[in-house]
């Protein structure tokens, strides 16, 4: 994360120059400034490891300065290392002049620059699918709190995260807070976060299932079940902003593989950004 290091091979496999950069603007320009002092772009040939957010800004400001880059998997490096060397320790300077020989010698394919809005997908989707991960791990906890606190609840509700369900636990989230609330104050909760779908038959649903619960009351689980559910609300909040995005950017491109069928904006939008550039692919 700090900094790089760097191994530069002659046309006879022997070691040139070897030496370390920062992994800041100053590191970068000295890389370029040295690059640029031993050959012309076209005949340089580069490679390094895809260590992900490491490598990124790396990469993108050798393209941007018309270098070709071959990108390794840490594993596949690794692995062929120690299978031509006893060494036991990994250092980044060897790990440098092996990757280097394998350019070197081998005939492998630079890497194309990764197009802008693919680019945008590959984070966005990836962003997306860890924030349903945690919006169901927290759904989950609340599930768990809610069966301590009122484990009748759920047959009142087709949806306990429904916004009628929600609207309720957030103010009253034991049946022991239901039990001992007005009918007719929980009857205008109802009333608002369902608009007009569920009422008193509701609320008189729930006070009895309160009153007969063998729920416990815990101050300390209802307030647990509270932030989850605020959780929850923040979670479906940020995917749905994702998702606007997504959209926006999946409408520009307009790709053919939402002409698909059973292929919408979300799996679209995974598929074009985890593929990459097709042409790749033979």
């Amino acid at each position: 994360s700090q900094k790089h290091d760097c191994c530069v091979l002659d046309a006879q496999g022997k070691v040139f120059i070897q030496f370390q950069f920062q992994n800041n603007h100053k590191g970068f320009s000295y890389l370029l400034e040295t690059l640029c002092g031993l050959d012309s772009v076209e005949n340089i040939k580069i490679g390094l490891e895809a260590t992900g957010i490491y490598s990124t800004n790396l990469l993108d400001f050798l393209w941007r300065n018309g270098f070709e880059a071959t990108t390794f998997n840490p594993l596949h490096i690794k692995k062929r290392l120690s299978a031509t060397t006893l060494r036991k320790t990994k250092t980044d300077k060897s790990d440098a002049k092996f990757i280097a020989d394998t350019v070197m010698h081998e005939n492998s394919q630079p890497d194309t620059p990764v197009l802008y809005h693919i680019s945008e997908l590959k984070s966005l989707t990836r962003f997306r699918f860890q924030l349903v991960s945690d919006c169901s791990r927290a759904k989950i906890q609340a599930k768990a709190a809610l069966h301590i606190l009122f484990p009748e609840f759920s047959s009142a509700f087709s949806d306990v995260f429904g916004s009628s369900a929600k609207a309720v636990l957030n103010k009253y989230p034991s049946a022991f807070d239901i039990a001992k609330c007005r009918a007719s104050s929980l009857e205008k909760l109802l009333l608002t976060a369902s608009r007009g779908r569920f009422g008193r038959l509701k609320a008189e649903q729930l006070k009895t299932l309160a009153k007969h619960s063998i729920g416990i009351f815990s101050s300390a689980k209802a307030l647990s079940l509270q932030f989850h559910l605020q959780q929850i609300a923040l979670f479906e909040s940020q995917i749905a902003q994702v998702n606007l995005q997504i959209k926006a950017i999946m409408d520009d491109i307009a790709s053919p593989i939402l002409s698909i069928p059973g292929i919408g904006y979300t799996l679209g939008a995974a598929i074009l950004a985890e593929s990459g550039d097709i042409h790749r692919f033979s």
